[in-house]
């Protein structure tokens, strides 16, 4: 009976990490093209609402031979590292693209144009 709950602990434990390195490997380089802080930040749902707290900037990352044109939204200062010109981990999944934060946290930020 121990050696069955340890088989299926086992199992269950490889079944997590090959989940967790997919998800790793769905990641590629990326390099921030241009970044512009937008004056003021409307809601994405009531573009004439102005939310007065929320920094937006209009992000173009470079991956996989496309440039995307992204916007992101942040109550926060600005990743020191997100300037142009600099490399990071991006991954696009629809019209989403996350990128790895120096902490190892992936920020979304949505696509509104690709080229």
């Amino acid at each position: 009976m121990k050696g069955r709950v340890v088989i299926v602990v086992l199992f269950c434990f490889s079944i997590i990490s090959l989940a967790h390195a997919a998800d790793e490997a769905a990641f590629q380089p990326g390099k921030i093209v241009s970044i512009q802080k937008r004056t003021e930040a409307a809601s994405p749902h009531n573009p004439d609402e102005i939310r007065p707290n929320v920094a937006t900037y209009d992000v173009v990352i470079e991956t996989g031979g496309r440039k995307y044109t992204c916007v992101y939204q942040t109550l926060e200062d600005l990743d020191p590292s997100w300037a142009k010109g600099k490399e990071g981990q991006v991954r696009v999944a629809g019209k989403a693209m996350y990128i790895k934060r120096a902490n190892g946290k992936a920020d979304k930020l949505s696509i509104v144009k690709s080229e």
